[in-house]
């Protein structure tokens, strides 16, 4: 297997004082020709596609080009999982790309940041060391050959989605770095010279311990058919186990499967037919791994991966049951959450729409409380003032009997002869009060004059008193 090698000028990788991870530059994807089910390929069915047969699918360079914008600000998740608004995976949101991405032919380039505890240790530590792009896009037919690799469908319309932490990429390079000259050797196991060189029955057996990841994300009819591969399909098949299996399949499973592939040769098991080494019993299985040379711990774990029993399959069964019964639980227990948290939010919309409301009737009876007293005020006045208006004309016209003392005036003033062309009503009160003025000054009685000489008899009686002056 060649080593894949990654050229960089500076460590890639930092942490800040809040122990956050960034990723200065990382492979994030690349125009490259991958293999792709036909299950998995948009529109497969309007383009002919079998839902079990590998496409060799063309990553085009210009869609990267146009689409690099797009992966800017997209969150990092710990597992691929379609994103939108409307249903975040906030449980497994780890990080966000950064705003630098740029497409270098052929690789899209760019950096992000890992902001969780667990995420960066996987980092750290290498379980999860590569990173895997998440996007749309439109398949269209074309054939071609890039860098080698022949295609017959190309990849266009591209919008990224999200970048998912994985160990082991669709995209060979896109590694996380972690210092100036990083070299990346694929996964492999100690080897031993005596180990068989071929050994199909032993890869068709290792199916086995495939089979629990198999049940939901992969085909297991194509593992299958990948792993009875001969030495003229082998690197295909290779390919095409690192892309069904790649972030399915613990790494240690997957390192003894890709090694495997490793021993392949024209000797020893290459015609041992997999139905009839089925049929083999445990003793004999012993018999001839033993005389292939391995030794006892290396026969054991050959027959721990070629035992495929009725039991295994019903405790990986139970193990797939209980995780979906936690899995179940765990959305369940979020969607009481969800629930609870969206109540309680309406309840004190609720409760505040109750106290606005009484808020307002109380201003509204306030206001009408005031309006009534005005009224009754108002109407006090007027019967007052309609009152004082009969009572002062009466001497003048006798009883009138109106709604109002304005009325009561007006009619008054006509009665005794006024125009009241142009003059407004709120005068006619003060011009009542005038003329009855008038009228009781002039029916006031003259002061009399006195022919009487009486005054002057007396100070005839007391001439004394004509020199009295008085001071003051």
């Amino acid at each position: 297997m060649a080593e894949l090698k990654i050229a960089l000028d500076k460590s890639v990788r930092r942490l800040d004082q809040d122990g956050h991870l960034f990723v200065e530059t990382c492979i994030l994807s690349a125009a490259i020709v991958s293999p792709y089910l036909g299950r998995e390929i948009p529109d497969a069915e309007k383009l002919g596609l079998e839902p079990d047969t590998v496409y060799q699918v063309y990553r085009d360079a210009d869609a990267l080009r146009a689409a690099a914008a797009s992966f800017a600000g997209k969150p990092v998740l710990s597992e691929h999982k379609p994103v939108s608004a409307n249903d975040h995976p906030y449980m497994i949101t780890v990080g966000a790309v950064g705003d630098n991405i740029q497409f270098k032919d052929p690789d899209l380039i760019g950096s992000f940041s890992v902001w969780e505890k667990q995420a960066i240790a996987d980092i750290e530590s290498g379980v999860k060391r590569s990173v895997s792009a998440g996007y749309r896009y439109r398949a269209v037919p074309e054939t071609g050959t890039v860098g080698g690799e022949a295609y017959t469908l190309k990849m266009v319309d591209i919008q990224f989605n999200h970048l998912a932490l994985v160990s082991t990429p669709r995209v060979p390079n896109a590694v996380i770095g972690d210092d100036g000259s990083q070299v990346y050797n694929a996964p492999n196991v100690e080897r031993h010279e005596n180990m068989p060189k071929n050994n199909r029955a032993t890869r068709r057996a290792a199916l086995s311990k495939l089979r629990p990841y198999l049940a939901q994300d992969a085909d297991i009819e194509a593992v299958k058919k990948a792993l009875d591969c001969d030495d003229t399909t082998r690197d295909s098949a290779v390919d095409t186990l690192r892309d069904l299996l790649g972030g399915r399949v613990p790494d240690e499973i997957m390192d003894q499967v890709l090694a495997l592939f490793e021993n392949m040769g024209s000797e020893g098991a290459e015609n041992v037919d997999a139905e009839v080494a089925d049929e083999q019993t445990d003793d004999e299985r012993r018999a001839k791994l033993k005389a292939a040379g391995l030794s006892d711990d290396e026969v054991e774990k050959c027959m721990g991966a070629l035992s495929v029993t009725g039991e295994d399959e019903e405790v990986d069964e139970a193990a797939r049951e209980r995780e979906a019964e936690a899995t179940r639980k765990t959305d369940d227990e979020r969607k009481r959450k969800e629930d609870a948290d969206r109540e309680r939010e309406a309840a004190g919309a609720r409760l505040a729409d109750e106290e606005r409301r009484a808020a307002d009737k109380a201003a509204m009876d306030s206001a009408i409380a005031d309006a009534v007293k005005t009224a009754e005020a108002n109407t006090m006045k007027r019967m007052r003032d309609l009152s004082e208006a009969q009572t002062a004309v009466k001497p003048f016209v006798g009883n009138v009997v109106m709604d109002s003392a304005e009325g009561v005036y007006r009619f008054t003033l006509r009665q005794l002869g006024y125009d009241l062309t142009g003059i407004p009503g709120s005068a006619y009160g003060a011009m009542f009060h005038q003329h009855a003025k008038q009228s009781a000054k002039a029916s006031a009685p003259a002061p009399m004059a006195a022919d009487s000489a009486s005054g002057m008899d007396f100070f005839k009686k007391f001439p004394g008193l004509a020199a009295v002056q008085i001071k003051g």
